[in-house]
């Protein structure tokens, strides 16, 4: 073979270089913003159906089947099999008229799919120990309470539990502290086995309906009370918030039992103490001036409330409107109980006795009332409510008032949007990758169950790969609430760097961003990349259980599987 001439290898020297210096070239980056959803998006019907926020109703669970609860003509509380007795009122029982059949497992799985249509998607259950007042509790009752829980799980809905013995005020029938502390241990069980569908434990077990007053036989003192929270402290799953009904019960409580009574911002979202993990509920939010006894008055001079809305930043708070709402006046300004709602972050607000729907009669309630109460962009801005991009405008750019029930079931909680992301728009395959998103919660209150960060990489074709993304080293509960930053700050967002590895996989894929529930048992591990034979969401994964963003131009992804869901940043192109 001839050898090459001067200029021939000249050209091969400038080739090698161009191809050398084409390799260590830089892979350009793609930057995408993202904006809020419009008023008239398909999904504003019924808002964002969201797990672990949002209105909630209230049913009775762990029941016979047939038995309804009832408060007769005095007051008090009463068992019954079937049609309810002239005169009596049922107890709530979701939307479903339960008087006339008495409680069905059917009935309650039927509900919990139908109310999900309206976005509810969390409820109070509360399982009713009276028959159990002076004898430990028997495999039937926990066998019920086990059922009635997978209920909530096959209908992919999360229940805040609360255990109460008394149906009434009238102090005849209730068990001792001995009893409540054995209750509560052989409850342990129970609550492990379902600690996937449960969303908060109220305390509970002390006085009518168990809101820990009036009880017929323990003794409303710090001694008494502390020993109830210490079994229930005790016999918690890990990871699961429980809630006292005012932070003045909490602080004395915990320090009844020499805890911590508060925490700052260091130890929020531990197990480190207790009061890492107590929340609040509010039985009577709205009711008079003291929320029905929750508060001494509620505003900036009561310590417990300013208690209440700094701890609530970082606990779930759970509000109820009580039986007196009927007659409280400041419960028909809508706009009123979102100020409010806003300024103690409220995850779960109960609404049983003002949702029209729950009434035989369909009579109109507050809700209905709020859905008529109109407020514009500038309005909300005034109140220092947060305001999600687009929200007060349509698809066509024109102004759109929105109603005080459309905004409060919208912002209850958290509210998560994207606001931009940055990747590289190629990688190769098994090689490290940058992956910048910045997000904002336009929503009331921090997410109450910790979520990690993964990845998948989904195909035309419906297949996809799901690869951990920040793992352990990331919560989103660290996302702080808008509505407790100033505007400027919570429009900014905070940003979220993942060092994510491409998958075995080599073509084209949309990138999608998911915040699953964090496993503390399992951390999931960023030190290996997905490949294409182990494809699918960890094993128990749902996609009911994972957070949409509420983003109009990232669209919602779920996997054909329906394991797995989140939200689609762009295309990224993994090469060999």
């Amino acid at each position: 073979m001839a050898r090459p001439t001067l200029l021939q290898c000249a050209y091969l020297c400038l080739g090698l270089t161009v191809n050398a210096l084409a390799k260590d070239a830089p892979v350009e980056r793609v930057q995408r913003t993202y904006h809020g959803i419009w008023a008239d998006d398909a999904t504003a019907t019924n808002g964002l159906i969201n797990p672990d926020r949002g209105f909630r109703l209230e049913c009775p669970i762990a029941n016979s089947e047939g038995v309804i609860l009832l408060t007769q003509p005095d007051g008090s509380g009463a068992r019954r099999r079937g049609g309810k007795l002239e005169g009596t009122s049922a107890f709530p029982t979701l939307d479903s008229d339960a008087g006339k059949s008495g409680w069905s497992d059917k009935a309650m799985s039927d509900a919990l799919l139908r109310l999900q249509t309206a976005g509810i998607t969390t409820h109070l259950g509360i399982c009713w120990l009276d028959e159990y007042s002076a004898k430990p509790l028997d495999a039937a009752l926990l066998g019920r309470l086990d059922k009635s829980l997978d209920i909530f799980r096959r209908t992919g809905t999360r229940v805040i539990l609360r255990f109460a013995y008394e149906l009434d005020r009238k102090k005849v029938n209730g068990p001792t502290v001995a009893m409540v502390t054995q209750h509560i241990e052989a409850l342990r069980p129970v609550l492990a086995k379902n600690v996937d569908v449960i969303l908060a434990i109220q305390m509970g077990f002390i006085g009518h309906r168990g809101e820990i007053r009036d009880s017929a036989r323990i003794p409303s003192d710090l001694t008494s009370h502390a020993a109830v929270l210490k079994a229930l402290i005790a016999a918690r799953p890990p990871a699961r918030p429980l809630q006292i009904r005012s932070a003045t019960m909490r602080s004395a409580l915990l320090s009844g039992l020499n805890l911590a009574p508060e925490i700052n911002q260091g130890e929020a979202f531990t197990e480190r103490t207790p009061a890492a993990f107590i929340g609040f509920h509010n039985i009577g939010f709205g009711a008079d001036s003291t929320d029905d006894g929750t508060f001494d008055a509620v505003g900036p001079s009561d310590a417990g409330w300013k208690t209440w809305c700094q701890q609530g930043i970082f606990v779930p708070v759970d509000a109820d409107l009580g039986p007196g709402f009927a007659s409280a006046a400041p419960l028909m300004d809508g706009w009123n109980m979102i100020t409010k709602a806003a300024m103690e972050r409220v995850v779960t607000f109960g609404i049983s006795r003002a949702w029209s729907t729950v009434s035989p009669s369909k009579a109109a309630g507050p809700l209905d009332a709020w859905k008529t109460q109109m407020k514009t962009r500038e309005d909300v801005a005034a109140r220092g409510l947060p305001i999600s991009d687009g929200y007060f405008s349509d698809s066509k750019g024109n102004a759109v008032p929105r109603s005080a029930f459309d905004y409060l079931r919208d912002h209850l909680g958290y509210r998560y949007e994207l606001i931009s992301a940055s990747w590289p728009s190629s990688v190769k395959q098994g090689a490290p990758y940058e992956l910048r998103i910045r997000v904002t919660n336009r929503g009331f209150a921090s997410c109450p169950t910790a979520r990690t960060f993964d990845l998948a990489y989904a195909q035309k074709s419906g297949r996809y790969i799901y690869s951990p993304g920040a793992g352990e080293n990331f919560d989103i509960r660290t996302i702080p609430p808008a509505a407790a930053l100033q505007p400027e700050i919570a429009n900014q967002g905070q940003e979220i760097v993942c060092n994510a590895i491409a998958p075995n996989a080599p073509g084209k894929h949309q990138l999608v961003v998911m915040f699953p529930e964090a496993a503390p048992a399992k951390p999931v591990s960023t030190k290996k990349p997905a490949t294409a034979n182990s494809s699918g969401a960890p094993a128990g994964a749902d996609a009911r259980n994972y957070i949409r963003f509420a983003n109009r131009d990232a669209p919602y992804w779920v996997a054909q599987d329906r394991t797995c869901a989140g939200a689609i940043l762009g295309e990224i192109e993994i090469t060999r």
